[in-house]
């Protein structure tokens, strides 16, 4: 990434817009255009911003934005290996941003950001996947990634984790997938994909709006989602209940003017029953295939000849590919188990089995036959 900006002091500003506490981004942007500016809005006395605070229903202000220490949030920024991004930085997505009611003010990237005009896609959808939802996640990243789109997810369990290891496993030039974060750089959560954030930063970028120790919060993830769609053309809903941040993130998308796609599940599954929401109400299109979201985007779907299965030679190999199923994702432990094969002759053969594009790898979850 770049490292410019147009006026450095501005570059500040709006740092200390981002980072002083208790203050919002639907309150900063209130500020902003309540005071006529980024300047005069930090030259407004503490009783203003308290006032402009609670107005919102918001904690008041205990330091004013003018007054807030920039310099260790970007020293411990720098110690991570990665950089503050603001509105006045060459490479602030003003595009992606520019129908979005509460815009970040900066944000916190550590990897390789795309450059301008790169296509993303969001894949989003429920922490508690079915092996479909996961494996079709992992198809969709990959397949999509394939064709030179930036997946954009949010770094959870299930979904998120798929999307971004199909996006991972294409093969394809960096950046290829984008994770935005509830909490700071600095905070390996969830613990579970701690080896997987770092795999995206080496073919992608983390992102977040926090400062880089902010810990997750509750409340953090609602105003995630809207990055989410805001860096993407389209959101995919893979897999989502009714009440799911998958459908606050649709939501974003339809605001911004976003396509809105679904990927339609078994009937009475209540993990399937936010997308078949979408597409009952016409929000979303139907996604049944990587074409189906190029198509969406108006982008040619070239399609890509479908390979045969061909079984592996017989083998430690071809034993754990006959306990795998496309449904239903198992783990080493099991599979050691059921094979009664040592457990180095396992994982050497479901890591040989995984390089020749014969099962995928589910973060967190197993193995499934691809």
């Amino acid at each position: 990434m770049r490292d410019a900006c147009a006026d450095p002091e501005r570059r500040r500003a709006w740092l200390q817009l981002a980072l002083a506490p208790g203050l919002s981004p639907r309150t900063a942007a209130r500020a902003l255009l309540e005071a006529g500016g980024l300047e005069a809005a930090l030259a407004r006395p503490l009783g203003w911003w308290r006032a402009l605070g609670r107005a919102g229903r918001e904690l008041a202000l205990e330091v004013h934005p003018a007054l807030t220490e920039v310099e260790p949030v970007l020293r411990r920024t720098a110690e991570l290996g990665a950089r503050a991004l603001t509105p006045e930085d060459a490479d602030w997505p003003h595009a992606a941003f520019q129908g979005l009611h509460q815009p970040p003010c900066a944000l916190f990237v550590r990897g390789t950001w795309p450059e301008a005009g790169r296509v993303a896609v969001a894949l989003v959808g429920t922490r508690a996947a079915t092996p479909y939802g996961l494996r079709v996640a992992r198809e969709l990243g990959e397949g999509l990634a394939r064709r030179g789109v930036v997946i954009v997810s949010g770094l959870a369990l299930g979904i998120d984790a798929a999307a971004h290891a199909g996006a991972l496993a294409s093969g394809a030039e960096a950046p290829r997938t984008l994770a935005v974060l509830g909490c700071g750089l600095a905070v390996a959560y969830p613990p579970e994909n701690a080896t997987l954030r770092e795999e995206v930063v080496g073919a992608g970028a983390l992102v977040s709006e926090h400062a880089p120790d902010v810990p997750p919060e509750r409340w953090h993830f609602p105003r995630r989602n809207r990055i989410v769609a805001a860096l993407a053309r389209a959101v995919v809903v893979v897999e989502a209940p009714l009440r799911s941040g998958a459908l606050i993130t649709a939501g974003f998308a339809v605001e911004q003017g976003r396509e809105v796609l679904a990927v339609p599940g078994p009937i009475g599954r209540f993990t399937h029953e936010g997308g078949h929401r979408l597409l009952k109400e016409q929000s979303a299109s139907l996604c049944r295939g990587v074409d189906d979201v190029l198509l969406a985007l108006g982008l040619a779907a070239a399609g890509e000849t479908p390979r045969a299965v061909i079984a592996p030679a017989p083998g430690p190999q071809l034993a754990l590919w006959r306990l795998l199923s496309e449904d239903e994702a198992r783990d080493a432990d099991g599979l050691c188990r059921a094979s009664a094969l040592p457990a180095s002759e396992v994982a050497a053969a479901l890591a040989s089995l995984e390089l020749d594009g014969r099962v995928v790898r589910v973060p967190g979850v197993g193995y499934l036959r691809k």
